[in-house]
């Protein structure tokens, strides 16, 4: 292969006039027309008018396209989960408290846009969950460590070895510890490390050497493992609340606390609000605050917009509907230790929770703090109600970035190659993938699922199966441990679980697709990594099967642990066939001790045929 490259690499003209087809590239940006009011809790609606991009002497690049959010993460600690009494961060402690989950993606629950009155892309819920699971098989491991910071992943992907379950049926009165970590084989069965259900929230560890998340002593395995993925996101947000130099910090940002005046940081809170970078404050005595600009590329969420080609003029309606909300946490404490215990009733969420509140297993304040309050807000903190009043829009925390954005690039052409591109290309035929979702919950252990997933489908692609623990059993909490009566919740509106970025082992055995009454498997698989890598092998891949090589982030161990997501490529079709409408119909049987929920993203192509001169959209199927 090595040959042929250079072989016709060789064979490509050269020459100045090669080098670039344009003149300049700049991005400009139009706001949100929600003039500044945005919803609390549940999902926030933000509308974006691109009707006014236009300029007659320059096109738009819409795969190269992206928002950027003002979100507001703040928490609230408290001393009774009944009156509200709030309790004052613990000092060098408050930017850990709480941060966001992989992916800015997770921030948007659903989306739409529409161009020239059609519908390109339909509102479909759990858009960032579709989003999560395309985007680890399409990125490298140098993709991640070159931007994955910038779009939200950090600088490593949440751990599956500090990935817990903390069963029903384990938990006793005497649960937590008197001593953190648990050191013996009974209390580290029954202590609720990190939470009830199934979490992921512990940072760093606080009493070992720092060993990337692994398990840096011999014991019991996957003990005293910590999520490195869940701390590079933190480590993102610089704390400007302390004096840095007299507190053993690095002294590059915020204040400088030192009597020597002429020793200054390099960057002070403000300047750091001059360039939105994020960073962490104490606002109001009690309240501790993180500031994101979350950046989310419209190719990454929508496939249609890294097709479309140059245009003079995106005539179109982009709505997003943004997770925000607040949620709070129980903390019992026995000695120094603390366990954690959320519930449906307390989480104002109402599709995926974004952030993650971190373990409190070993608490600065002892049996002080009762309880965590933490919510997300678009511009401002959260208006919510919870453990006896704890309002967090209290804390007056208001981002400098007054409204959300959409960025996009104005690119000039050179004039002898602009002509023959608007000529050629005035009805020109745009191929992308979109998607259809449904759901179905509480599957029991070891039982046979057989369904009509959906009707009357054209052009299917592929469909992802991603399974979670059941809403109706993931957090039950025995009342020995909590008299309060609290309800289990789905696992990806936990704050103490890294999903929906991660799932667990929740293992598909006796799968078949139907699609119009044929088999699209041969034989029913008992669903193996081996026919994950089979079925993904040319999903969005650079690189393809071609060279043996294929981009994402998933391993072996990591799609055995926490990453089991499951593909089945549909598209293997002759061309009436994919133009035929039929019922695409899955069985397969739930193999694991438990309940799951499974959520079904339901791939097709989509065809549009737009102008790029007016921009207008003649035909859409």
């Amino acid at each position: 292969m090595s040959d042929n490259y250079e072989f016709e690499k060789s064979q490509i003209p050269q020459g100045t006039n090669y080098e670039t087809p344009y003149v300049s590239s700049n991005y400009n940006y139009v706001p949100d027309i929600n003039g500044g009011v945005y919803q609390s809790n549940g999902l926030s609606l933000v509308t974006f008018d691109l009707t006014s991009i236009y300029n007659s002497q320059s096109l738009i690049d819409p795969a190269k396209c992206f928002i950027t959010l003002p979100i507001v993460l703040a928490s609230a600690l408290v001393t009774d989960t009944t009156n509200a009494s709030l309790l004052a961060p613990v000092a060098n402690y408050g930017w850990s408290y709480a941060g966001l989950k992989s992916g800015y993606w997770n921030l948007l629950h659903q989306a739409d846009i529409t161009i020239n009155g059609k519908i390109i892309e339909q509102t479909q819920p759990f858009l960032n969950i579709y989003t999560g699971v395309k985007m680890m098989s399409e990125m490298s491991q140098d993709d991640l460590r070159s931007f994955g910071a910038s779009i939200g992943l950090g600088s490593a992907l949440d751990n599956w070895q500090s990935l817990k379950m903390n069963p029903y049926g384990n938990q006793t009165a005497t649960t937590a510890a008197a001593s953190y970590p648990p050191n013996s084989t009974a209390l580290a069965i029954n202590y609720l490390l990190g939470g009830n259900g199934i979490t992921n929230n512990l940072p760093f560890y606080f009493s070992q050497t720092a060993d990337m998340g692994d398990q840096p002593t011999p014991g019991l395995q996957y003990s005293n493992t910590y999520n490195n993925g869940f701390y590079s996101r933190l480590a993102t947000v610089v704390d400007t609340s302390v004096a840095q130099a007299t507190n053993g910090q690095n002294g590059l940002f915020g204040t400088d606390g030192t009597s020597n005046k002429s020793v200054n940081n390099i960057m002070t809170a403000t300047q750091l609000v001059n360039e939105f970078k994020n960073y962490f404050t104490i606002l109001n005595t009690n309240y501790s605050v993180s500031y994101y600009t979350a950046t989310i590329r419209m190719m990454d969420i929508f496939n249609s917009f890294k097709n479309l080609p140059l245009c003079k003029r995106l005539d179109g309606t982009l709505r997003i509907y943004v997770n925000t909300g607040a949620v709070g946490t129980f903390i019992q404490t026995v000695g120094n230790a603390g366990q954690m215990i959320t519930a449906q009733s307390s989480n104002t969420f109402t599709g995926t929770c974004p952030l993650i509140q971190s373990c409190f297993g070993q608490t600065p304040y002892g049996s002080t703090c009762k309880g965590i309050v933490s919510g997300i807000g678009i511009q401002k903190a959260p208006i919510c109600n919870l453990f006896g009043g704890v309002n967090l829009s209290s804390s007056g925390a208001s981002h400098p970035m007054p409204s959300c954005r959409f960025y996009y690039p104005q690119i000039v052409v050179k004039p002898e190659l602009l002509i023959p591109y608007i000529e050629n290309n005035r009805a020109k035929k745009v191929c992308y993938t979109s998607w259809l979702f449904n759901q179905y919950n509480g599957i029991t252990s070891g039982s046979t699922f057989s369904n009509l997933i959906q009707s009357g489908i054209k052009a299917c692609r592929g469909v992802w199966i991603i399974p979670f623990q059941s809403g109706t059993t993931n957090g039950l909490v025995n009342s020995a441990v909590l008299t309060a009566q609290l309800t289990p919740f789905s696992q990806y509106i936990s704050p103490l679980d890294s999903s929906p970025a991660t799932n667990g082992p929740f293992s598909i055995i006796n799968l078949q697709v139907t699609l119009g009454g044929t088999n699209v498997l041969n034989n029913v698989l008992s669903y193996s990594f081996e026919n994950f890598l089979e079925q993904t092998s040319m999903y969005e891949k650079l690189c393809g099967a071609d060279l043996g090589l294929s981009n994402g982030l998933i391993s072996q161990v990591m799609w055995e642990n926490a990453f089991r997501f499951y593909y089945i490529d549909c598209s293997r079709s002759t061309l009436s066939d994919l133009l035929t409408t039929k019922q695409l119909n899955i069985s397969f049987q739930n193999n694991t001790n438990c309940s799951v929920d499974y959520l079904f993203f339901i791939e097709k192509f989509s065809e549009l045929v737009i102008d790029v001169e007016s921009g207008q959209v003649s035909s859409h199927q």
